[in-house]
């Protein structure tokens, strides 16, 4: 009977993956530790062995916690993400967000007018029946004019290129499928319009080697992390029928819908505070046994240097 539940336990261990893998880095770290302190034991004596294995272990953990913290990795804790704070539906200047205020159709460059003004920029876009500003944005080689007034709109904003607007439009897309909002079952029912974005820390202007060097500074010296915030604008997309057999059409935004402003801030996380407090943690008990250890060495010394009779 005892054979047959012995057996029974080893199959459910070698079966299991997760009592397995922790079974097996648990009788890892007790051979790797208490072999090193059974070598130690058997040469200074039990108790200073111990105090010197502790002192190799945490010192060797406070290096790896500090290699962690430095390249993020290991034991981190949340990655920096996009946290939505307002949802706007048609007014920017009733949103909460005082700074989105200015982002009125009256404040803004109309991408017509810039089609209209700049040939080339009319070539790039010919396929295109409704550009947008992040698109003409995301252009390669824009005329400075053209980058000047898609820059330091009303309130500090920029014009987010449609390039780089990424991880920003799927956090939108999220808060505008949530059942919290009701606004959107699908993605599919709406057309993203345009990206706005301010604050953060200095940007580089050019790709010079000037600016690259004093951005890098400016950076550096910018301790505290200006917030930084991102407007994706959405509207809903026209339905259009499409006949049998042909491909469908690309979605356009319906011009009689309101556009929907989805206001972001920049969550920065908390990647390297886990190995921020395990380095500190770590730190300290390393310096309390090498402290320890240098104030038994001082005793151990007076002693073998005293007189008789002292």
């Amino acid at each position: 009977m005892s054979d047959a539940i012995v057996g029974t336990v080893l199959a459910g261990i070698s079966y299991d993956p997760e009592i397995r893998g922790v079974l097996v880095v648990t009788v890892a770290a007790l051979i790797l530790v208490g072999s090193v302190y059974l070598l130690l034991s058997t040469n200074v004596g039990a108790r200073l062995g111990f105090q010197v294995a502790m002192a190799g272990l945490l010192g060797w953990l406070m290096l790896l916690s500090l290699f962690w913290w430095i390249y993020g990795v290991g034991a981190i804790g949340t990655l920096p993400s996009w946290r939505v704070e307002e949802v706007n539906v048609g007014d920017l200047s009733q949103a909460q967000l005082e700074e989105a205020r200015g982002l009125v159709p009256e404040n803004l460059p109309s991408a017509e007018d810039i089609i209209a003004e700049f040939p080339e920029v009319a070539d790039a876009m010919a396929e295109d029946p409704t550009p947008t500003l992040s698109e003409i944005a995301a252009l390669p080689d824009l005329p400075p004019e053209v980058e000047d007034q898609l820059q330091d709109l009303e309130g500090g904003w920029d014009v987010l290129s449609q390039a780089a607007i990424g991880d920003a439009q799927a956090a939108a897309d999220a808060a505008l499928i949530s059942a919290d909002t009701g606004l959107y079952t699908a993605a599919s029912e709406y057309v993203l319009v345009d990206g706005f974005t301010r604050g953060g820390k200095p940007h580089r202007e050019s790709d010079s080697v000037v600016d690259r060097v004093s951005n890098r500074v400016s950076r550096a010296l910018t301790v505290l992390n200006p917030p930084k915030y991102t407007v994706i604008q959405v509207r809903t997309s026209e339905s259009t029928a499409v006949p049998e057999g042909n491909a469908p059409l690309s979605p356009t935004p319906d011009e009689d819908q309101p556009v929907v402003s989805v206001i972001m801030v920049r969550d920065l996380g908390t990647r390297r505070l886990p190995p921020a407090v395990l380095t500190v943690m770590f730190g300290s008990l390393f310096a309390l046994t090498c402290g320890l250890l240098h104030s038994r060495d001082r005793r151990a010394q007076a002693l073998s240097t005293a007189t008789p009779g002292d």
